[in-house]
């Protein structure tokens, strides 16, 4: 989704987040594809290309229709092809309350169009250990886009760092919506295939670190 990178002086919109926005979308793409989904790149900058180059004013100025403005990153399909859906990817160097508050304004932005659509957040820093998939990535599913509002419960910390880290806990994992039974067409093999899938999901936490 267009998010007038080009001029805009906000320091989320240097050229190196884009780069390593573009490359956690690559990641994810590469790691679904190992393992049979099929991934389509379907957002604005694949059907027009021309607006990476854009400024604020010049990309406003085209007068492009919401809908489309604000179309998801990728389409994916499973392995058995049971399922298609749209996902939006985001990747932010660390998950704190202006992250947060960002993205729950994004994403419902994107939702009012684009209702059934997913999100996969992706985190470059996580507190030591974090060696898992779940340490870096997490989703919203449709119609919960709340989850990204305020951490859930009533023993809250104080502290903010502890408290954001319960936030990031709270978020649904991968296997929300990347499930075992997505490789049913497998047979015998399908166990085999999700671990694999999961333990190939835990062995890329090292690439997203160094984002």
């Amino acid at each position: 989704m267009y998010q007038n990178q080009a001029i805009s002086g906000s320091p989320s919109f240097t050229l190196a987040n884009l780069l390593r926005g573009r490359l956690a979308e690559q990641i994810l793409t590469i790691l679904l594809e190992h393992h049979g989904y099929r991934v389509s790149r379907v957002g604005i900058e694949k059907l027009v290309p021309e607006v990476k180059y854009l400024g604020r004013d010049q990309y406003l100025s085209l007068g492009l229709p919401d809908q489309l403005r604000t179309i998801p990153d990728l389409l994916i399909v499973d392995p058995g092809i049971e399922w298609a859906r749209l996902f939006e990817v985001k990747f932010r160097r660390s998950f704190d309350r202006k992250t947060a508050n960002e993205l729950f304004a994004k994403l419902t932005d994107q939702r009012e169009y684009w209702p059934e659509s997913w999100a996969v957040i992706v985190r470059g820093q996580a507190p030591d250990p974090a060696r898992f998939h779940q340490d870096y990535f997490r989703v919203i599913p449709p119609e919960q886009t709340w989850l990204l509002q305020s951490p859930r419960g009533i023993d809250i910390p104080t502290d903010e760092c502890q408290a954001m880290e319960l936030w990031w806990e709270q978020l649904p994992w991968l296997n929300t919506v990347f499930r075992f039974r997505d490789f049913e067409r497998y047979g015998d093999e399908r166990d085999a295939r999700g671990w694999n899938f999961l333990a190939d999901a835990d062995s890329i936490t090292q690439l997203i670190r160094e984002l």
